[in-house]
C-alpha cells in the first residue's frame, strides 16, 4: 500500500516539476534497516509561496488535506498534511526553507 502510493506521490511530483525527497521511517524502510511507520514524509524542494502549485498537485493526487485553514497552517508549520483517504495513509509535505534542504532534495 505505501509503495504504491510512494510511486503516486513521485509520478505525479515528477510531472508537475516539484523536486521533492522522501524522508522519516518510509525512507528509513527503503534505504535503511525496517522499523513500523503509519505515515510518509515528504519533503518539498519549495518554499511555501509555491503552496498553490503543491495544493494544485495534491488534489491531482486524490489526497485530502488533513487541516481546515490550509495557508495558514502551513505558513505556520511549513508542514501541508493530507491522507489518502482510501487507504488511510497519511502524508506530510514538508516544505524546504533552508539551503541545505534545497540541496538535500
Amino acid at each position: 500500500m505505501f509503495e504504491e502510493i510512494l510511486q503516486k506521490v513521485a509520478r505525479q511530483f515528477a510531472k508537475d516539476n516539484i523536486p521533492y525527497m522522501v524522508m522519516g521511517g518510509q525512507a528509513v524502510l527503503i534505504y535503511g534497516e525496517l522499523r513500523l511507520t503509519r505515515d510518509i514524509d515528504v519533503t518539498l524542494g519549495m518554499s511555501i509561496d509555491k503552496l498553490d502549485m503543491a495544493l494544485k498537485t495534491i488534489n491531482q493526487l486524490g489526497f485530502k488535506a488533513l487541516v481546515e485553514n490550509v495557508s495558514q497552517f502551513v505558513r505556520e508549520t511549513m508542514v501541508l498534511p493530507v491522507i489518502d483517504e482510501n487507504s488511510g495513509v497519511r502524508i506530510d509535505s514538508i516544505f524546504s526553507f533552508s539551503p541545505f534542504e534545497r540541496q538535500a532534495v
